[in-house]
C-alpha cells in the first residue's frame, strides 16, 4: 500500500458487486445452497440460489441459479451477507 494512504475495512456487505446483489435480490430466494465454488471451465466464482417466484418467472417448478463473481473474496462475502441477512 502507498505511504500516506490508510486501509479501511468494509463489512462484508458493503463489498457485495452492486449488480450481484440486485439480481440475487430480484430473483433468488433465501440462503445460498452451498458454499462458493470455482468453476474451472468458466474461471469464475460461483454461488447457487434457488429461483423465487417472480411475475418473469412462468414455470410451476423453480430452478436452481448460479451467480458468477469475478474472485473467491467476492463469492465469500456474498455467501456471508445472505447467510446473516435472512428475514
Amino acid at each position: 500500500m502507498p505511504k500516506g494512504l490508510m486501509s479501511k475495512r468494509l463489512k462484508p456487505h458493503s463489498m457485495l458487486k452492486m449488480e450481484n446483489q440486485t439480481y440475487i435480490d430480484a430473483v433468488c430466494e433465501g440462503k445460498p445452497l452451498d458454499k462458493p465454488s470455482f468453476n474451472a471451465d468458466l474461471e469464475a466464482w460461483e454461488l447457487y440460489f434457488e429461483e423465487s417466484e417472480t411475475p418473469w418467472h412462468p414455470y410451476d417448478e423453480r430452478d436452481l441459479l448460479s451467480v458468477f463473481f469475478n474472485s473467491e473474496q467476492e463469492a465469500l462475502d456474498a455467501y456471508n451477507h445472505y447467510n446473516t441477512n435472512q428475514e
